[in-house]
């Protein structure tokens, strides 16, 4: 059997064109190793820029990822923060001085309660901001 093979300018020829590569030469590619190889090395050299829309929506995307990771992280400060706070108030030995050094400074406690009420209602609001932004990214992508 006498396969005619293509040669390279033929095949790039068909690769470069706007019109669809046909289906004698799709045939004849599965049966044909080398013509198959040519093809393909070509098809690999030819460098499609996606539009530019989609290069932007990618950018913002990874700009919102980033947003998103800092928010993370500064959660995760804030979560070891507290963490270590109550490390350190569970770990501290608590006798008779400690409990006298507490009483004396009853309103610094205070003081302290009121300022941790504060922030944890100001953390309750970030959340909620937080979480209605990611339920409006969520609500834009679909």
């Amino acid at each position: 059997m006498d396969i005619k093979h293509y040669t390279y300018d033929e095949i790039r020829a068909m690769v470069h064109s706007s019109s669809p590569v046909s289906e004698e030469f799709l045939e004849h590619i599965i049966i044909c190793d080398e013509c198959a190889e040519m093809f393909f090395e070509i098809s690999r050299e030819i460098s499609v820029s996606p539009p530019r829309t989609v290069t932007v929506n990618i950018m913002e995307k990874i700009a919102m990822m980033k947003q998103r990771i800092k928010v993370f992280m500064y959660n995760l400060k804030v979560a070891f923060g507290v963490c270590m706070a109550l490390f350190m108030l569970f770990t501290l030995p608590i006798n008779e001085e400690t409990a006298d050094i507490i009483r004396k400074n009853d309103e610094n406690v205070n003081t302290i309660s009121e300022k941790y009420e504060e922030i944890r209602e100001d953390f309750d609001k970030f959340v909620d901001i937080y979480m209605k932004g990611i339920n409006n990214d969520d609500k834009t992508e679909k």
